[in-house]
């Protein structure tokens, strides 16, 4: 047990923009989700009620309101609608992340990769891949947050089709044939059930 222990710590990961994002988010939520659009705040309204059948994991919205704050508000620039002056995460730091280039909080000194939110490519002909993930433990429900995630975007895209923030397609991908079987209920017409039915994840006005 004890060298488990020591094993568990040594392949443990500090996560600075991880950490500075969720005290972001905090405060957003505590605001109520100032500067998003009226479907993402009847949304996430909807998954946090108290009165839910099913409930959702706290970590599984944090998850979705993280993305949720990184592509509605912060990405496209738009942290003044929160009504806040000071970030964790700023308007700088995001800058830098989304070129690939290192950011100007402060990073554990040993550490010589740096978060960024792109991955930039060999051929500098090729445009860089924006790329957001979501760290979730085996088990934590991530195949609702997947969900949730699609139903913000085409919920939002039905409401105002021509704002580019939210996606007209969704592209899932997966490791291999049993994986992708068991993601069959992210389908709205899946016959055999969806998860936006079992876990309530549209009301009925969206």
């Amino acid at each position: 047990a004890a060298q488990q222990d020591l094993l568990a710590e040594e392949e443990r990961d500090d996560l600075p923009l991880v950490n500075l994002l969720r005290e972001d988010v905090e405060r957003w939520r505590d605001a109520s989700y100032r500067g998003a659009s009226p479907v993402t705040k009847d949304l996430l309204g909807y998954w946090r009620r108290a009165d839910r059948p099913l409930r959702l994991f706290f970590r599984q919205i944090e998850a979705v309101e993280t993305v949720i704050y990184l592509l509605e508000i912060a990405i496209p620039g738009r942290l003044p609608s929160t009504g806040f002056q000071r970030f964790k995460v700023d308007a700088d730091n995001l800058a830098l992340l989304l070129k690939g280039e290192r950011p100007r909080f402060e990073l554990p000194r040993e550490q010589e990769f740096y978060p960024r939110l792109v991955d930039i490519p060999a051929e500098p002909a090729l445009l860089p891949l924006r790329r957001l993930g979501c760290k979730m433990a085996t088990g934590s429900g991530k195949t609702v947050v997947m969900a949730m995630l699609i139903a913000w975007a085409f919920a939002n895209r039905g409401r105002v089709p021509g704002d580019e923030r939210f996606p007209s397609a969704a592209l899932v991908v997966c490791p291999n044939l049993t994986i992708k079987e068991r993601l069959q209920v992210l389908r709205p017409d899946n016959p055999d059930g969806n998860y936006y039915d079992e876990f309530d994840l549209a009301p009925s006005q969206l």
